[in-house]
């Protein structure tokens, strides 16, 4: 799979297998979804064991890399399809940015409003589980290991805003 590599700035500056990313100081866009039920908990997604990275942590309700050409949006809303078998459309929260291997990695951020039903994909997903943002506060300073760093910095940023 092809995907864009950007530079400090998210600017475009060429194409690169998602494979050859890592470990060489290369730019990429990733959009992550978080989906939040009718009591305001946030879905946590776990990692299946057969994962390359970090598997069996705790992370985003569904992450996606952004396929070159592909805006923030859609990859978001492919990845929501595919791994939960929701058409809903995400909303976006923002856009940041952190080091991941090396690497300058730009993180669309977006919510989408839904108690389920949800059809986990099991081939990427082993557990969902909702969880109440107080919950949530707790277990990322008292259990930070237990979730994906990229999961770690987008919720450490949400609890800043406003």
């Amino acid at each position: 799979m092809l995907v864009d590599v950007v530079d400090a700035t998210d600017r475009v500056i060429g194409t690169a297998r998602r494979a050859d990313l890592l470990g060489r100081a290369t730019g990429f866009r990733v959009a992550h979804t978080l989906v939040f039920n009718a009591r305001g908990e946030v879905l946590l997604q776990q990692l299946a064991d057969s994962r390359e990275r970090h598997p069996l942590l705790w992370g985003s309700s569904v992450a996606a890399y952004v396929f070159s050409g592909e805006t923030y949006a859609a990859a978001a809303a492919r990845r929501v399809q595919q791994e939960l078998g929701i058409a809903d459309t995400p909303s976006s929260i923002g856009r940041v940015s952190m080091t991941d291997e090396g690497c300058i990695k730009w993180i669309g951020v977006f919510r989408l409003d839904s108690d389920g039903p949800f059809t986990p994909d099991l081939g990427v997903i082993r557990a969902l589980r909702f969880t109440s943002m107080m919950e949530l506060t707790s277990a990322l300073r008292d259990q930070p290991q237990s979730f994906t760093p990229t999961f770690r910095y987008i919720a450490t940023w949400l609890l800043k805003l406003p």
